[in-house]
């Protein structure tokens, strides 16, 4: 591995670590008292014309928001797929979305396990400011959309991916 490969991995485990061990207690507390998942709800049904398909939340966290979407489609039920590279949101979003026929998965938001041009809709919510490579992650994400799907990303921080020719398509 290169030196920046290697500090870039170091970062990755010391982050998943954090949101194994802390972040995913205390994360769904945080997001309700500052209105994100009001906020999130009322942004989640302005949005439903737009969620085509099978849905992909590549970083569901606790798995709120897929909560919210299976709501907003309980009469028209599609695949939901939550995806989270912590196992402890991971194991939160489990216990939360069990029964309601969410299938879970784990895979690096730089890496998905899905492939090509396989998914309709993928739904980020604030995450997307945080990734340290956001070109690769947006990337990625072009990759396992299919022609004309949908990116649909709630942040309350400007997205920004310089020198981004890749994602207008979308």
């Amino acid at each position: 591995l290169r030196h920046g490969a290697r500090s870039r991995m170091t970062d990755t485990v010391k982050i998943k670590k954090l949101y194994d061990e802390y972040f995913s207690k205390t994360y769904d507390q945080h997001m309700r008292a500052t209105n994100h998942y009001a906020t999130m709800a009322r942004v989640i049904a302005q949005l439903r014309q737009h969620f085509g398909g099978r849905i992909l939340d590549p970083c569901c966290g606790t798995g709120e928001p897929l909560l919210m979407i299976r709501e907003l489609f309980k009469d028209d039920p599609r695949m939901l797929i939550a995806n989270d590279f912590s196992a402890g949101m991971l194991e939160k979003a489990r216990k939360k979305l069990e029964g309601s026929g969410v299938m879970p998965t784990t895979s690096d938001v730089m890496r998905m396990h899905f492939p090509d041009k396989s998914i309709p809709t993928i739904f980020c919510s604030y995450n997307f400011n945080w990734f340290v490579d956001k070109k690769a992650v947006a990337q990625e994400l072009h990759r396992i959309l299919i022609p004309k799907g949908m990116l649909l990303a709630v942040e309350e921080f400007e997205l920004q991916v310089s020198d981004s020719t890749f994602m207008p398509p979308h």
